[in-house]
Order: C-alpha cells, then sequence, then structure tokens
C-alpha cells in the first residue's frame, strides 16, 4: 500500500485554514456563477462535470479565462468523485440528473448545494433528504430570493399576511420548463411566511407565453390570497417583483448588476445578489450555521410544487 502524503498535506492544510474544495457539476449555466461565488466566498473550485470530453474542456478553459479558477474537467461523476478530495458541490445539471446525482454524491459523503428544481417529486425529495441526515451532510437548494427577508421584513413584520403575489419574466426558458424553473422560487419566497401551505381553489390560467396561477392558504385562523405570474421574455432586461399585502417590492438591477428592490415606487432597499448570499450561507452551513433554505422547506417546497403542477396536467 502506497501512503497518500499529497492528501494528508491537503487534508491537514484544510483542516488549519478551513478551505473547501467544492465541484461543479455543470458549470457551463448558471453553474459558472457558482464558481465565481464559491470563489469569493474563499473556496477552492477544484473540478467540474460537463456532459461531454469537449464540453468540460470547453468550461474549464472559460472559467480559468473569466475568472482565474483553474479545475480539472470531468464527463464522468463516478471517476470525479473518486479522484478528487472534495467537501462540497453544487448540482447545476439539468433536473432529469438530479436525483442521481444527488444520490451519487451523499453516498461519497458531500454536502450539496442543488440547483431548482430539486427534483421531479416530493417521494424522491423526502428520499434524498432523509438520506442526508443519515449521511449527517448538508443538502439545501439554491432558492436564493428568501435572502431578502431581513432586508424588508421591517416594512410588514407586524401585519398579518393576507395577500401574496410574485412575478417574474425569465429569459431563456421554453414554454414547457416555465412552471417547474420557477414555481421553486415563488413556492420558497411564500414559505418564509408560512411554515407549511394548504392551498385551496387552485385556478390556473395559461395564455400565449404567461401563466397565471391563484389559490388560498387556509389553515385556522391564518388565511392568504396568493398569486403567481410568470411570463417568458425573449428579450432582456427582465422583470422580478413581489407584493406582501399592500407592499410592493420591484426588483432593479443597475450599472456593474447591482440590485435593489424598489418599495412602493419610493424607498429603495439596496440588496446584494442573492446568488452570492446563497453560496456564503451554504459554506457557513458546512462549518456549522443554518442553511438559507432548511430541509422542511425543501420538503414543503417540492410537495407544494407536487400539488400545483398536478393542477397543469
Amino acid at each position: 500500500m502506497v501512503f497518500n502524503f499529497n492528501k494528508l498535506y491537503n487534508n491537514l492544510e484544510r483542516y488549519f485554514n478551513m478551505v473547501l474544495r467544492v465541484a461543479i457539476l455543470g458549470a457551463s449555466g448558471i453553474g459558472r456563477y457558482h464558481s465565481r461565488e464559491y470563489k469569493n466566498a474563499g473556496c477552492e473550485v477544484v473540478a467540474i462535470l460537463g456532459s461531454s470530453e469537449e464540453s468540460a474542456s470547453k468550461t474549464s478553459k472559460m472559467l480559468e479565462k473569466e475568472f482565474d479558477i483553474s479545475v480539472v474537467p470531468y464527463y464522468n461523476l463516478t471517476k470525479l468523485l473518486d479522484c478528487e478530495d472534495l467537501n462540497a458541490v453544487s448540482i447545476s445539471t439539468p433536473l432529469k440528473f438530479h436525483y442521481e446525482h444527488v444520490r451519487k454524491c451523499l453516498e461519497a459523503g458531500l454536502h450539496i448545494l442543488c440547483e431548482k428544481p430539486f427534483v421531479q417529486n416530493y417521494e424522491e425529495a423526502l428520499e434524498l433528504c432523509n438520506f442526508a441526515k443519515q449521511k449527517n451532510c448538508i443538502l439545501t437548494v439554491n432558492t436564493q430570493w428568501p435572502s431578502i427577508f431581513p432586508l424588508i421584513k421591517q416594512y410588514f413584520k407586524d401585519e398579518k399576511i393576507e395577500k401574496f403575489s410574485m412575478y417574474m419574466e425569465p429569459f431563456g426558458i421554453n414554454k414547457a420548463d416555465l412552471v417547474m424553473e420557477c414555481l421553486p422560487h415563488f413556492n420558497s419566497m411564500l414559505l418564509k411566511l408560512y411554515r407549511q401551505i394548504n392551498p385551496k381553489s387552485i385556478k390556473v390560467e395559461i395564455k400565449n407565453n404567461c401563466v397565471k396561477i391563484k389559490f388560498n392558504h387556509v389553515s385556522g385562523e391564518e388565511a392568504c390570497a396568493i398569486e403567481y405570474l410568470l411570463k417568458i421574455k425573449e428579450t432582456k432586461p427582465t422583470k422580478m417583483g413581489f407584493s406582501i399585502n399592500n407592499h410592493q417590492f420591484e426588483r432593479e438591477v443597475r450599472e456593474n448588476y447591482k440590485q435593489v428592490l424598489i418599495h412602493n415606487r419610493r424607498d429603495v432597499v439596496e440588496i446584494e445578489d442573492p446568488l452570492s448570499v446563497s453560496i456564503r450561507t451554504f459554506v457557513r452551513a458546512i462549518n456549522g450555521d443554518k442553511p438559507l433554505i432548511s430541509k422542511q422547506e425543501v420538503l414543503e417546497n417540492a410537495r407544494l410544487q407536487d400539488l400545483l403542477m398536478e393542477k397543469l396536467k
């Protein structure tokens, strides 16, 4: 047996310097920005997974050029997990691969931040969350918009929440994937207002490239009218906003991607890029803090996703 002194040295270095080693599964889309934010959070991005040898190589060169991040490219997940000494992964591959990729990474004992949608249904979500608990691993989903709640709670903290609405204009999403891609964001915001949602009277309206979903949340004395509005946008800029009772918040992207929320078309609330907050919070969760999105919220989001998607069939 050959003793691996390099691996021992790397483990000791990471132990004393608390540098997490991360791999990005699917780094050519949103995953490329995961890479950037892990670097900004003080992590070492060491590997990526592509769909082919050619795409993985191309993406690795892009990361080197854009963010000065040097990674080993792979196109086989088993090989990546066997060859790399990792602490965590971001999973940004297509939805159809999420269950398989999450399962394999948990088997390897890795902490996971998975892009939304998490998995296809609640049963898969429950199985994976229970497995993550068994492996003592953080498993959370990158529904990052709840990161803004600490900055806006002052506007409605003493009010009973009776109305919630949210709209998004996703760019580059086809009509077939529109609802599945956006629902997790909407649900994650709602779940910061209510721990569990009991949807009643679900109504769906589909017109051209727009989808409107309306329902009521009723539980005991709690009652809230909810509306989701999605619209495919073929050009940028795109809009995103939400309202809580009579408080309307509109996202505005300014120079150098600086983001703000405009409250009731008056007050300006400066916010950090929610993706930056999401990844930094995930890194801190690995070191003992709470993740932005809890296990309960992951599961409740999946349950609500199933209920709403059933009405769209």
